[in-house]
């Protein structure tokens, strides 16, 4: 199949999230699989603009991408030359895909595919879900009536990472059949971690604490100020020198300085390290010094940060909020829970227990990483949706 990608900003823009990577491993799989794949994005990254070559095609992998300015709109990523070059190209392609809801990518790639009576796909990526419909509400519903209504109707397929997204979408009556497919990971990257304790030693972790880590964005929807309380109320109850907690990621909004400040206020000011956004080798760095992954958000499409946490065997903790949780209490990788302080500390306190729970875990966590989330099976999986799509015959791809 000749595949095109249509997407606000791509690699290596990579602080916006988790549309980039799922996206760039997602085209790799399918490069792989043997067809002919194309993105179409902007050259955003936050504050300005990728270091990228404009317009011509750069060669990613197996992948062909183009880059086009993005004009204004630090949130809309605008890009006329964008939309002009689908508009001329959108025959040569047997299906589109995009991504988002808010954007101007997906506007961009429903018209050119309306105008050239080429399928395409939707990727939603958990802005349709309760909790993102409610932020910026007036804003959104505008924009709903004048624009994103009319391109998600016309959308051949809505794709969905999960089966509660999935009713998500189908509550809102929008029209187009859903499929699900999980987001894939890159699993090579995660079978061989460096050597543990580089990083303990760095940032002075004594050798035999236990290491809970959080790795995301650091946004007020991620629920790190629930982990950090039930963290302090842990630290109460044992030697502090028997755990730690550490902080990784990019900060949104200036969401860090919130968060130094509950870290004052609670007192866990040692035992708490904020190292900022990590990347290549220290990232594997920090999965492979840590016991126990963390995530409580009050909502998190998928969670690709938990499914690379399974992938390097750790245990993890996260709120029934993050959509990935149905596999983790299906294939018991974790523990899943409300998202309530109590709720949060007495699952750390089990884990940090129980070295046998925890061994169990991490056999059983890298084992459904294999299984589900590998780029070649979920790449597998999209291709037989777009098939279905092209047949006429769509069909839900399940977890």
């Amino acid at each position: 199949m000749r595949i095109a990608h249509v997407l606000p900003y791509f690699s290596p823009a990579y602080e916006y999230g988790g549309i980039v990577s799922t996206h760039e491993i997602l085209c790799k799989g399918l490069a792989r699989l043997g067809h002919q794949v194309e993105v179409f994005a902007t050259n955003a990254c936050p504050g300005g603009s990728t270091n990228v070559p404009l317009y011509s095609a750069v060669q990613r992998d197996g992948v062909t991408v183009r880059y086009f300015p993005r004009v204004w709109g630090e949130r809309f990523f605008y890009a006329p030359s964008l939309c002009d070059t689908l508009s001329k190209r959108a025959g040569e392609f047997d299906i589109f895909h995009s991504a988002g809801v808010w954007t101007y990518a997906p506007l961009a790639c429903s018209r050119a595919a309306a105008k050239a009576r080429v399928p395409y796909v939707l990727s939603p990526c958990g802005m349709l879900s309760p909790w993102c419909m409610n932020q910026s509400r007036v804003k959104k519903r505008i924009y709903m009536l004048l624009f994103a209504q009319r391109h998600l109707q016309n959308a051949a397929a809505i794709h969905c990472t999960s089966e509660r997204e999935q009713s998500e979408v189908s509550r809102r009556r929008i029209g187009p059949p859903t499929f699900i497919v999980p987001n894939p990971i890159e699993l090579e990257e995660f079978q061989s971690l460096p050597e543990r304790g580089h990083l303990r030693q760095a940032l002075g972790i004594p050798r035999n604490a236990a290491v809970i880590l959080f790795l995301s964005r650091l946004h007020r929807k991620k629920g790190l100020d629930l982990s950090l309380r039930a963290f302090a109320k842990l630290c109460r109850g044992r030697g502090t020198e028997q755990i730690r907690f550490i902080i990784a990621g990019p900060a949104e909004q200036g969401y860090d300085n919130c968060v130094r400040q509950l870290v004052r206020g609670l007192g866990i000011g040692p035992f708490v390290h904020m190292i900022g956004m990590v990347r290549g080798q220290v990232r594997l760095q920090a999965f492979a010094d840590s016991d126990i992954f963390i995530l409580n958000s009050f909502q998190d499409n998928f969670g690709n940060s938990v499914a690379e946490a399974m992938a390097c065997g750790l245990p993890v903790v996260i709120s029934e909020k993050v959509d990935i949780a149905e596999i983790v209490r299906r294939n018991s990788c974790g523990i899943v829970v409300r998202q309530d302080v109590d709720d949060i500390f007495q699952a750390l306190q089990c884990l940090i227990l129980s070295r046998h729970l925890r061994r169990e875990m991490r056999q059983r966590a890298k084992q459904t990483a294999m299984s589900e989330f590998s780029s070649v099976v979920v790449a597998s999986k999209m291709a037989r949706a777009y098939q279905a799509i092209l047949a006429g015959s769509v069909t839900q791809t399940m977890l």
